[in-house]
């Protein structure tokens, strides 16, 4: 399925920040198991480049800046910056409670 960048943030504002973290970490535990626990990883590095607005995604508007940030009715209120510890945070956590 190919979406536009619209309805990547359609999708974004009507998923809330709680439900893609969780889904977040469903794909972390299967990194984690899959890979880093059989091969004795006990330390994983977070980029983080996922939650910086991304100016070029869109082909059609180059200069559009791209926002990674939750706008579900329980986050638009939120300042960028306190997203963005809420999301360390529950990565983090999830990572500590896997044992990396």
């Amino acid at each position: 399925m190919n979406l536009t960048l619209d309805q990547i943030e359609d999708l974004k504002a009507r998923l809330a920040a709680g439900e893609r973290i969780t889904r977040l970490g469903v794909i972390l535990d299967e990194i984690v198991d899959r890979y880093l626990l059989p091969n004795g990883v006990k330390f994983f590095h977070l980029g983080l480049d996922e939650v910086w607005p991304i100016l070029g995604m869109d082909e059609d508007e180059p200069t559009r800046v791209v926002s990674p940030y939750c706008k579900c009715p329980e986050c638009r209120d939120k300042e960028w910056y306190d997203q963005f510890v809420d999301y360390v945070i529950a990565l983090c956590k999830h990572l500590a409670d896997k044992g990396i």
